[in-house]
């Protein structure tokens, strides 16, 4: 059993640009240009084709009706499909940045890639992303 105040965090959505680093209240975000995509075991950092990305893009929190291709899928999946897949609680899932560029979804912070975003043969330049969650307690 959990127990709450009933403070709902605030919706947020914060318009970025590429290759530059924020610091929110609950986290930090930037992004950097990289010569290869390195594989990596923090769940915080993902590489993406940079040539699938607007110059300016949205870090956003969930919305209803949102949904993505996870990496390694070929059909879309509701955003709230995947939080209870992945076992995320409902008063967590609004605290979860969301990276969107052109209104598709790139990433969910720390959790999934879009397929329609990764690198691929083809790609030509590589965005490092990174996430920096804060601690997350919800008071």
């Amino acid at each position: 059993m959990i127990f709450l105040r009933n403070n709902r965090l605030t919706p947020f959505q914060h318009r970025i640009e590429l290759k530059r680093i924020y610091q929110f209240d609950r986290f930090g975000f930037g992004s950097a240009a990289s010569a290869q995509a390195l594989l990596s075991t923090d769940p915080n950092i993902e590489f993406v084709d940079a040539d699938t990305l607007a110059p300016e893009c949205l870090l956003r929190n969930w919305k209803e009706g949102d949904w993505f291709i996870p990496l390694g899928m070929q059909e879309k999946k509701k955003l709230s499909d995947f939080f209870i897949d992945e076992k995320i609680p409902l008063f967590q899932k609004t605290a979860i940045p969301i990276l969107v560029s052109n209104g598709e979804i790139v990433w969910i912070c720390g959790m999934r890639l879009d397929e329609r975003h990764k690198i691929t043969s083809k790609t030509v330049r590589i965005l490092k992303l990174e996430y920096t969650p804060r601690d997350a307690r919800i008071e």
